[in-house]
């Protein structure tokens, strides 16, 4: 009985070790429960997806790392359109994976594409993949959008008019899709469709 337990607490140490650490850490923090639970379920819910994101990758033989910041872009992409456009509710919620979608299959083929050219040094691909997509996604959001392509919104662009903001706030967009309000138009509420498509 005494070898069987010590095989789950060595076979689990990182998880006791994790809880110990947390459970020491609250109580540091003299944070009262009421706080740390909501919280602690925020990010469950949240990392979830994150989680449930990596499983195709995983089960197609590429690592967890490869793809997730160019998928993230697809995702960031979407969102700040929809955001842009005022889309809220659970209708905007959709909107964003309707457009976030395309996005991602057309990145993540191009991605595909080049891999099978580099097999055996994904890795290192992936990594520098990463890098220049990111510098391409600073390119089109701090320059081209606003500088390029017109855009007014004092909430998602900085006060010069060129470029978007690294923090955008979500409360009044998507994010309502988890408040039901049927008199205010709970599926989908577009304020102002002359704004739509900017500058296109």
């Amino acid at each position: 009985m005494n070898k069987k337990l010590k095989d789950i607490l060595f076979q689990n140490k990182v998880v006791i070790l994790f809880i110990l650490l947390c459970v020491g850490a609250t109580i540091a923090s003299k944070q009262p429960l009421t706080f740390v639970i909501p919280e602690l379920f925020t990010r469950i819910a949240r990392n979830s997806f994150i989680v449930l994101s990596l499983i195709i990758p995983v089960i197609a033989g590429m690592g967890l790392n490869f793809g997730i910041v160019i998928g993230a872009m697809s995702a960031q992409i979407a969102l700040f359109l929809t955001t842009y456009w005022g889309l809220t509710g659970f209708g905007g919620f959709l909107v964003t994976a309707a457009l976030a979608t395309p996005f991602s299959v057309l990145f993540g083929y191009l991605v595909g594409k080049l891999f099978n050219h580099m097999k055996g040094s994904e890795m290192i691909g992936g990594l520098v993949l990463g890098y220049f997509a990111e510098g391409i996604y600073q390119f089109i959001f701090l320059f081209v959008f606003g500088g390029i392509i017109p855009m007014v919104n004092t909430k998602l662009m900085i006060p010069t008019g060129v470029g978007v903001k690294n923090t955008i706030d979500l409360k009044d967009t998507v994010k309502q899709c988890s408040h039901a309000d049927y008199s205010g138009g709970w599926f989908l509420s577009v304020p102002d469709w002359n704004g739509l498509l900017p500058g296109l």
